[in-house]
């Protein structure tokens, strides 16, 4: 066969020539050359016209055929006669043609592969047919789709979803992905996409103002549910403070054991409230809970249990420990979590208790950076050695009026054995046994000291720090308790005794670590000697690290050998608060919020993606979480804010916390929680919170940067100090303390008392102020054109100074 330029032309060559073969069947090779035309019309004329026809085809025909047939193939002959000029020069006829039927048959093949390959090859609108592109073009798409064998696989795998979009009327949107060359991995958030476009279309069709919606009318409509929650809040405490004028109070504020003695018996109530719930037994408060038909239990299931009275010498309690009345209601009554945590004004005061205790499934909030909220230091004990007037009355040591040891005799066998020993291997020198008690335990009294000296030193540095905030020291062994009220008394001054007094509503208390629960301090020491880690109550150690609001400091005497020892590895809590601590990391938020952050970064200003404290237990996100992604996951997301902007070049910068109404913000627990707790916690964590609505980002990134950039300015001009810093708490002339959430002593707990010099006023008197001459304004700084140090410009200098510049 002659090479054809496309398919289309095979076809008419193979078909054409079975016209020829049936024309040389029926007729001679001078067919060709008689006047067709004229034959054709002569076969549709009259009879005369007719009878010329058939004297005319007696010359052509071949013999045997009959001049009926050969009228039948004169317009046929007439048809194939072009491809008949083309091949009658060749030197083989058509008629002596044998394998016509074969390539006949080779073609309907390939034909019937062209259109299987035609209905389902996507091409541009407009491209020419298979069968009419040219050959070369043809053999060059099939081998490419040769060589994209795979390919072909997933194709037939994706047909059949690619049919069903179709059908389902996304044709269009199947197209687009395909012209645009979309990666698989891609498709799915391209989709996801189209999706909620069309809803969005369906919603705003069916409501028109829904497309006018912008972000300053959701924050001014959230700002009236703040105004008026707290309005309304503040008319329920008036109208509960009215109805108590000349009648009985409408709330009764009254401790278990002491309902029976203060309660009338014939006053009941609406419902019993009932705090603490997991350290009374329910025996204790079976009086409270028959005044009312309902009742509300709150508390811990991770504290400790209740606590019997000590009525016994040595404070042991007198009975058996009983079910907690929280234990017993839990049984039998619906419980509702509440996984959100205030009191911490830094969340990695509760991380290992949060990481461990409640498997991190409870929500913290992130404090600002430069908050230095928790500190573990392992202290160093001394060598063994001369000991100190301490140490040596805790031994019972005789001393001389000036607190020295007498010098003892040394002993002929005293000292290390050396080589003129004659003392044979494994034999033990008389008395070796009662010296190594001894030394034992002048070690752990050297260990007990030094944790009660390095106690005292923090605890004092904190309140001379800062008077304002309170403080208790937690330990876990009574001998290293006495020791700290000893330390602390000798190593206090009379510029202390007014914070060290024992009439403040949250005086300095030394608490046992069974017996902190229920007692919250701004800062809480925590003392743990070596002997005492493998017998720790994971319940007391619990509520320990929850004592604090602002500050903890573990100190602590374990060496880093005994971590990884059976008895510490039986307390994770402990190996996870003894492991090196993590300051809050960066997570992964939208993508809305990371271009914004670029877009701040452009500008200078410092930027931190997903700040805070993940739900992981060592503190860095989890890759593997699915919500994490996109800065959305359950509980940690509720954790952390989504972007941290703060002035890197200016220390201690304020920091604005920007939240996007995204997946974490709908979860957050309802519009009280999300537009009102939420806000004023961050703000009192010393944050600026501003709430940036998606679709005011979507549409106008320039302005929300801007509105940032203002905020973040404003709080330049006007720095706050987030809670639980040095500087938050300056001394205040007159101002009391933070009153106690709980009472002041608890079992062995101890108040420490120091006798002061001179006389103190009560705590509610205001110091009296030296009276001043009267001053004219010429005798003043700015009168005579001195400017105040404390100045815009000179704050100004201040903030902005080299880091060098100490």
């Amino acid at each position: 066969m002659p090479a054809l330029p496309t398919l289309g032309h095979y076809r008419d060559f193979v078909v054409e020539m079975h016209g020829i073969r049936a024309v040389l069947e029926v007729f001679r090779l001078s067919v060709f050359d008689a006047p067709l035309d004229d034959l054709i019309r002569a076969s549709q004329g009259g009879s005369r016209d007719r009878w010329r026809l058939g004297r005319a085809l007696k010359g052509l025909l071949r013999p045997g055929a009959t001049p009926e047939a050969g009228t039948l193939l004169l317009e046929r002959a007439r048809q194939v006669k072009p491809l008949w000029d083309q091949v009658r020069g060749s030197r083989v006829m058509p008629g002596q043609v044998v394998d016509l039927a074969r390539a006949h048959t080779a073609y309907d093949v390939v034909a019937a592969h062209v259109h299987v390959l035609s209905a389902r090859l996507v091409r541009p609108a407009g491209s020419p047919s298979l069968y009419d592109i040219p050959m070369r073009e043809l053999s060059g798409l099939i081998r490419r789709l040769g060589d994209a064998g795979d390919r072909l696989d997933v194709l037939a795998a994706t047909m059949p979803v690619v049919v069903a979009a179709r059908t389902a009327g996304l044709g269009a949107l199947v197209e687009d992905l395909a012209a645009r060359a979309v990666p698989a991995d891609r498709v799915a958030a391209e989709v996801d996409l189209v999706w909620w476009a069309s809803v969005l279309q369906a919603v705003t069709a069916a409501d028109p103002a829904y497309a006018t919606a912008a972000g300053r009318d959701i924050r001014a409509a959230a700002a009236r549910f703040r105004a008026a929650d707290a309005a309304l809040q503040h008319a329920l405490a008036l109208g509960l403070a009215a109805g108590t004028v000349g009648a009985e109070p409408s709330i009764w504020v009254v401790s278990p054991y002491a309902v029976g003695l203060l309660v009338p018996d014939d006053l009941a109530f609406d419902v019993v409230v009932v705090d603490e719930a997991g350290s009374v037994g329910a025996a204790q408060a079976a009086g409270a809970l028959a005044r009312a038909p309902q009742a509300v239990i709150v508390g811990d299931s991770r504290l400790p249990g209740p606590r019997p009275f000590t009525a016994v010498a040595g404070g042991r309690p007198a009975g058996m420990p009983t079910p907690s009345l929280l234990d017993l209601a839990s049984r039998t009554l619906p419980v509702f979590t509440l996984p959100w945590h205030y009191r911490s004004h830094d969340p990695r005061l509760v991380a290992a208790v949060n990481a461990v205790a409640y498997d991190g499934a409870m929500r913290t909030f992130p404090a600002p950076r430069g908050v230095d909220g928790i500190a573990i230091e392992r202290i160093a004990v001394p060598p063994l050695g001369p000991v100190g007037p301490a140490v040596g009355e805790a031994l019972g040591e005789p001393r001389n009026e000036h607190g020295e040891a007498p010098s003892k005799p040394r002993s002929e066998h005293s000292g290390e054995a050396g080589a003129n020993d004659t003392r044979e291997p494994g034999t033990r020198e008389p008395g070796t046994r009662e010296r190594d008690a001894r030394e034992q335990q002048e070690q752990e009294a050297r260990e007990h000291e030094a944790l009660a000296a390095a106690a005292a030193a923090r605890v004092l540095d904190w309140i001379r720090a800062a008077p304002r905030e309170s403080a208790a020291v937690v330990v876990a062994s009574s001998a290293v308790g006495q020791r700290v009220r000893e330390a602390v008394r000798r190593a206090a001054t009379s510029a202390d005794a007014t914070a060290l007094r024992d009439d403040l509503p949250e005086p300095l208390t030394v608490l046992d670590l069974a017996s902190c629960a229920g007692e919250t301090r701004d800062g809480i020491v925590l003392v743990l000697d070596r002997g005492s880690a493998g017998m720790l109550d994971a319940r007391a150690l619990t509520a320990a690290l929850g004592c604090a609001r602002a500050r903890l400091a573990v100190l602590h005497a374990i060496p880093d050998e005994a971590t990884t020892s059976d008895e510490t590895q039986r307390m994770p809590l402990l190996t996870t608060l003894l492991a090196s601590h993590r300051d809050p990391t960066d997570g992964r938020v939208s993508v809305l919020a990371r271009d914004l952050a670029r877009r701040l970064r452009a500008r200078g200003l410092g930027v931190i993606e997903g700040y805070g404290v993940s739900g992981s237990r060592d503190g860095a996100p989890d890759p593997s979480d699915p919500d994490i992604g996109t800065g959305l996951g359950p509980d940690h997301a509720h954790s952390q804010v989504e972007l941290a902007v703060f002035d890197q070049f200016t220390r201690r910068s304020p920091m604005v916390a920007v939240e996007l109404d995204g997946a974490a913000y709908a979860r957050a627990g309802g519009v009280r929680m999300r537009e009102r707790l939420r806000i004023a916690q961050l703000h009192r964590l010393g944050w600026r919170a501003i709430r940036v609505a998606s679709v005011d980002l979507f549409r106008d990134p320039a302005r929300e940067e801007a509105r940032i950039v203002a905020a973040l300015e404003g709080l330049r001009s006007r720095p706050t100090v987030p809670a639980g810093g040095a500087e938050s708490a300056a001394p205040r002339q007159g101002g009391p303390r933070r009153a106690a959430s709980g009472p002041t002593t608890i079992g062995q707990s101890g108040v420490v008392r120091m006798a002061p010099s001179t006389p103190i006023p009560p705590s509610d008197d205001k110091p009296t102020r030296a009276s001043r001459p009267e001053q004219t304004r010429d005798d003043t700084d700015a009168g005579w054109g001195e400017r105040d140090s404390g100045g815009a410009h000179d704050r100004w200098l201040q903030e902005n100074r080299p880091p060098h510049w100490e």
